[in-house]
């Protein structure tokens, strides 16, 4: 992409697209189903551990069978091939959850293993808050619920019962986003975002985004005191920086985010998404976000107007390391020596805010009535 010489094309690589790693980043793996490689997925505990070895031998204490022929109160041999779990001296056994087994032969199993995990056995067993009655797993019709309905169902009731602000929810919520996307994700999601607690309401919430439902946005609460008790801040934001539904609907909820959020990094987060947008809809946003008191808000319209102008599509995480974002879609009519001259993004220096400010609200005021 050329935009006038060498430097320049540096630099608008460097300091203007430089990818951001979102807080969801847990959603941008590629995790396998795991109630549907396993050969049986069952809820219980682990008792004690004994080492054999370089193998760990597990006893796994059954409540209730998700997927398998088990039956409750059954004990299953589980091999751990992984460091033995860890536990304080005095710690009881505990460990329960949701457990994923694959067979060994001879009445043994093992563990399927959580791919990126970095904690082993802990992230192999989705939590559950135990002595809690089992969810309802009643499904439309006839159909008996997949085992990865089952799953979904213990973990919407786990969500509701954990206290937010504890390990146990953190988890709960990596579990959620390690799922593979299907419709029943979605219904659980969707159910969650009904929740009359809002830590659960705003883990569907995020559910949502993180699939593509940007109606989601609407949703997110507004206010100061409500976003500051959010367990999932981070995730959030997250979750609406990877926004990138071009519909005018959610260019309006985005540019009402930008800039008329109350904080928290929201406003940095829609006009992230916004940037990467940069559709015509999204233009009378960046021309407020000129006007922003903070640095971080103008150079996101800076770079909103700069992608409009060279027509680059919008950016999707897969574009970024192909760097197809860089290639315009067609012809730019809208872009001119000047508009190469004043190309922003987040490197634009402080000692050129002002005229940035000054030349994109004079093209802005120019060229709003033009454009088609």
């Amino acid at each position: 992409m050329m935009i006038g010489n060498m430097n320049k094309a540096l630099w608008l690589f460097v300091a203007l697209s430089a990818p951001r790693a979102p807080s969801v980043a847990l959603a941008q793996v590629n995790y396998p189903d795991l109630p549907q490689q396993a050969d049986a997925v069952v809820v219980g505990k682990i008792a004690q551990d004994q080492q054999n070895g370089a193998t760990v031998g597990l006893m796994l204490l059954v409540d209730r069978v998700l997927k398998g022929s088990f039956a409750a109160g059954q004990t299953l041999n589980i091999m751990w091939g992984g460091a033995p779990p860890s536990r304080a001296p005095g710690q009881p056994w505990g460990d329960y959850g949701i457990w994923f087994l694959q067979s060994v032969g001879s009445r043994n199993y093992q563990i399927v293993p959580v791919p990126a995990s970095r904690r082993g056995l802990q992230d192999s067993c989705y939590r559950l808050p135990e002595g809690v009655p089992p969810p309802s797993t009643t499904t439309a019709g006839a159909t008996a619920p997949s085992p990865g309905d089952l799953v979904l169902a213990e973990l919407t009731n786990a969500a509701e019962t954990f206290d937010a602000h504890t390990s146990e929810f953190f988890l709960t919520a990596g579990a959620f986003f390690r799922m593979p996307p299907s419709p029943s994700l979605m219904g659980a999601y969707r159910q969650m975002s009904q929740s009359s607690n809002i830590q659960v309401k705003v883990l569907g919430l995020i559910g949502l985004l993180q699939q593509g439902d940007a109606t989601a946005l609407d949703q997110l609460p507004k206010d100061v005191q409500t976003l500051s008790s959010l367990a999932l801040r981070g995730q959030v934001t997250g979750a609406i920086s990877m926004v990138r539904d071009p519909s005018p609907v959610t260019v309006a909820a985005l540019g009402s985010l930008a800039t008329q959020s109350p904080g928290l990094g929201i406003q940095y987060s829609a006009a992230e998404a916004l940037s990467k947008i940069h559709t015509k809809e999204s233009l009378p946003y960046f021309a407020l976000l000129l006007d922003s008191q903070d640095m971080k808000l103008r150079n996101w319209a800076f770079e909103g107007f700069s992608r409009f102008v060279m027509n680059l599509p919008v950016e999707t995480p897969e574009m970024v390391t192909t760097m197809a974002w860089t290639k315009p879609q067609g012809p730019q009519p809208y872009r001119t020596t000047e508009t190469d001259r004043h190309t922003g993004g987040f490197g634009t220096p402080e000692a050129k805010q002002a005229e940035y400010v000054s030349f994109w609200k004079a093209w802005w005021s120019q060229m709003q009535d033009k454009i088609k």
